[in-house]
Order: C-alpha cells, then structure tokens, then sequence
C-alpha cells in the first residue's frame, strides 16, 4: 500500500536565489541599530596614563604630553599631505624627549611613540626600508617597556605589527601574508606565532578577548588589501601554504571560528566559487558586524560581485 502521508522533499533553491537571500539578510542587519562598541584605543591609552601618573613626575608628565601634542599635530598634517610640517614637529617632538631632564622610563615610554610617528614620515617619503626598521625598533622599545616597567604593551605591539605588514605589502605580498597569518594566529592564542621571535615578550594574555577580536579584524583588512579582487598574483598566492595559515595549535576553546569563517568565504570570493561560499558567509552573517566592521564591509562587497559577478578569469 502506497502511503499517501509521504512528504514530498522541498523544493531545491538555486545558488542564485541563496545569494541573493543571503544579501537581503545582511542588509537587514545593517538597518537595525547597533549596540555602541567601547573605543579600544582610548582604554588602552587611559591604561598608559594611569601607569605613568603613577610612576613618573608631574614634570616628566608634562614634557610628554607636549611631545604628544606635537606628534599628533604632525601626524595630522602628515596624513592630509603636508608632510614637511608634519615631519618638522615631530621631529620637535623628538627634541623635547632628547633635551629635557626626563627618566630613563620617562624616554623610553615617549620613545615607543615617537618612533612610530617617524616611520609613518619615512614612509610617506618612500624610504619603506628605513620605516620598517623603524617600526622593529618601536616593537623593541614595547618590549622594554613590558620587560623593565611593566607596562601592558600587548595591543600597541600587534597594533605595529599590522603596520609592518603593510610596509612589506609595499615590495611582494607573498612574505606579507606570511606575517599577516601569523599574527592572526598569535591574536587568536598561538603565543608561537608571533611573527617576529627576536621581538617577543609573554604578554599576549593581557589582550582581552574584545582587543583580540578588534585586531584580527585589522590583520583581515590587510589580507583584503594584499589580495584584491582580479589581481594578477592571486593563483601564486592561492597556491601558497601560508594561505588560510590559521594553526590547529590554538585551543578549541580559543579559537575565533567567525575570523576562520570569513577566511574560508573570502578565500572562495576570489577564487569565484560562489557554492563553497555560501556556507562560512552564511555563519559569518550570522550575528552583526560587533567587531569586525572591516571583514564584514569585505565580505559584503564579495557577496556583491557574487550575486552580480563581472566577467573574471578563473583561478
């Protein structure tokens, strides 16, 4: 007997119509409110004040909040194309920490900022080389600072090294994503990965869990500028064993499977194959944006050209 209450299976949805249901769901997302983030920045930058009041003299204070005022002026300029005042005032930044009758700590908490102020000069005039040796050498400085004073220098360190990322980006992107996938694994937990073992302190766990995730958002947004869509160097580096190089060697516990997820999506993005796409996009999009407003812009453009693909060459 034939049995009349057999479901009959749904009907199957075309790749095309998941897409496109996929993109009205991040746009309904990115219509509700979100709730505000706490700036990262500033927390980090009360921590530094709180240390110094303690530690170092009203006079000392003084000298470098001007210093500090004349490297943010400088950077300013710098960064809207004026670079000759920008590197005029940064570097009377760097005379106040030269002549005035500061500590030894007092110098070297200024010095962990001046350094980087000068290298973003160097690289707006083109001597990358000279920035990047820059930036070591403030990671150095962060390092002491750790080391001898304590200071928690966990977030400026990865902050510097999202810099030297780009720095590298400048001359072949290959060494770049190199460095990109091991900071992402050193954010995420594998305190190994740092990329750069000569520079390294035990400090990652002072990164907070919402700091982690606000800085592997950073090292996405880099690996989004080192592998633009239709670039010609995309099958090397697709081929690369450094890809996607996000370690087994972290806690289950600890890893960050949205930054994997997001990984995996863009990964198929760019290689224009839209069906392995969906599923890590789709548990990417599943909750908002929070910390990670550059991956989600990212992914959202990938999701975009997938919907509505032009005419690419595939890799």
């Amino acid at each position: 007997m034939t049995d009349t209450h057999t479901q009959k299976p749904p009907p199957r949805v075309d790749l095309s119509q998941q897409l496109t249901a996929l993109h009205e769901q991040v746009r309904a997302i990115e219509a509700a409110p979100a709730p505000p983030l706490r700036n990262l920045e500033e927390i980090v930058d009360v921590r530094y004040s709180i240390d110094a009041a303690r530690r170092l003299t009203e006079a000392e204070l003084q000298v470098l909040s001007q210093a500090t005022q004349l490297r943010e002026e400088g950077l300013k300029r710098a960064r809207t194309g004026n670079t000759a005042d920008g590197k005029q005032l940064i570097q009377a930044a760097r005379a106040l920490l030269e002549t005035e009758p500061i500590s030894a700590e007092a110098h070297l908490l200024g010095e962990s900022f001046q350094l980087a102020a000068e290298a973003f000069i160097s690289y707006q005039n083109g001597h990358h080389a000279a920035a990047e040796l820059t930036l070591l050498t403030a990671i150095q400085e962060c390092c002491r600072l750790y080391d001898e004073y304590g200071y928690d220098v966990a977030m400026r360190r990865v902050h510097l090294g999202r810099n030297i990322i780009r720095l590298v980006s400048e001359r072949d992107p290959l060494p770049a994503l190199e460095l990109a996938a091991g900071l992402l694994n050193y954010i995420e937990g594998d305190h190994s990965a740092w990329p750069w073992p000569h520079l390294a302190v035990d400090d990652a766990y002072r990164l907070s869990t919402d700091m982690r995730h606000a800085l592997t958002d950073q090292v996405l947004s880099e690996i989004v500028r080192l592998v633009p869509q239709g670039a010609p160097h995309i099958p090397i580096i697709l081929q690369s064993s450094t890809w996607l190089g996000m370690t087994e060697h972290t806690p289950p516990s600890l890893r960050f499977h949205r930054a994997r997820h997001w990984l995996q999506a863009h990964t198929s993005a760019i290689r224009q194959d839209p069906r392995s796409f969906m599923e890590p996009a789709t548990s990417f999009f599943a909750a908002p944006p929070a910390r990670y407003v550059s991956a989600w812009r990212a992914l959202t453009a990938d999701l975009q050209a997938l919907t509505d693909p032009p005419a690419r060459p595939k890799y």
